[in-house]
């Protein structure tokens, strides 16, 4: 029998020098990120091979976002507001 567990992500936001504003995730193997704005543009597209990442937001309007996270062969998406 196999068990399959559910992909978990944190994404909060940080400050500090480097990063204005953002983001950061962790979670097993995170394989790919893709963030939406509410009008359903990509605004962020990165490809990884990592358990924790930070991407700036500064760039980005205050609003929702939708992020997707892709880690072991697993997607899940989330709600997130930049301010």
């Amino acid at each position: 029998m196999t068990h399959y567990s559910p992909l978990k992500f944190y994404a909060y936001e940080k400050s500090s020098i480097s990063f204005l504003s953002g983001i950061h995730l962790r979670s097993e193997s995170i394989s790919r990120v893709e963030v939406f704005n509410m009008a359903g543009q990509r605004v962020w597209d990165g490809q990884y091979s990592e358990n924790e990442i930070t991407i700036a937001t500064h760039s980005w309007g205050p609003g929702s976002y939708m992020v997707k996270v892709t880690a072991n062969g697993t997607a899940k998406v989330e709600k997130i507001i930049v301010r």
